[in-house]
């Protein structure tokens, strides 16, 4: 494995995870005021929480949804929704080993009908480019994206 490039010697993000029984664990942030409760499904565990595909999924999603948002206020567009919906698929390797094989992400997106259509379509070329959780998982597990979003109207044509 390729030594990681110097900016990334140092952690930028960091949780603590406490079991608090069964295989369930509270997740801690350091500087944020927030927790979450991780578990894995019955029978295992207690389905008391995401479990661990879950959160990935989510990171994915969420990671996407963050750029997305980025890339079109930064481009004067506000929309006036956005819903992300992810789904971890689990496969066996070789060794029959469990793993997450693949992530789909359906973001949907709703825009004023005069938003830029040139912005818009420039948000849709790169924002998955400048997602760090897709970037990373994509080396390892391909993720794919759906972007659904009815065009803008010209302005005149209503």
């Amino acid at each position: 494995m390729a030594d990681p490039p110097a900016s990334a010697t140092e952690p930028v993000h960091s949780v603590r995870l406490e079991l608090t029984g069964g295989y369930a664990f509270l997740a801690r942030f350091p500087g944020i005021d927030a927790t979450w409760t991780l578990d894995e499904p019955t029978p295992l565990g207690a389905s008391t929480g995401p479990n661990a595909s879950q959160a990935l999924a989510t990171a994915t999603a969420h990671c996407l949804s963050a750029s997305l948002l980025f890339c079109l206020r930064r481009g004067g567009i506000e929309p006036r929704g956005l819903v992300a919906e992810a789904r971890a698929f689990t496969g066996r390797t070789e060794e029959h080993r469990l793993r997450v094989v693949r992530i789909e992400v359906t973001l949907r997106l709703e825009v004023a009908p005069d938003a830029d259509p040139v912005r818009l379509r420039r948000c849709r070329e790169v924002f998955e480019n400048y997602c760090v959780v897709t970037g990373a998982v994509r080396t390892g597990i391909p993720v794919e994206v759906r972007l659904d979003s009815p065009p803008p109207e010209p302005p005149g044509s209503a």
